[in-house]
């Protein structure tokens, strides 16, 4: 746990709260070639809604933090294939 609950940018840590508690599903390959460009998907299996204001259900603001291995960085928006795009912008259904 933080002794700080926020980030630089003023944001809460979500470690620090309920979340923390819960198990994750992480999927990534287990090797890849030089120069590959791959995704990792982190699931979490929660109820993904919360309420608003106004009393209606919303998706629940959640993210991840993925610390790449030395050597490894993210790519250019260029070499991501139209289907790797595609799933990026999709939301939970849930």
């Amino acid at each position: 746990r933080y002794e700080n609950p926020r980030e630089a940018i003023g944001c809460i840590v979500c470690v620090n709260c309920h979340l923390a508690n819960k198990p994750v599903d992480i999927e990534d390959p287990q090797a890849i070639f030089p120069v590959i460009v791959f995704e990792a998907v982190v699931r979490i299996p929660y109820d993904l809604k919360q309420v608003l204001v106004n009393g209606k259900k919303r998706a629940l603001n959640v993210g991840v933090v993925l610390i790449l291995l030395k050597g490894f960085e993210l790519t250019s928006s260029d070499h991501i294939s139209p289907k790797m795009k595609e799933n990026r912008l999709l939301q939970p259904s849930k």
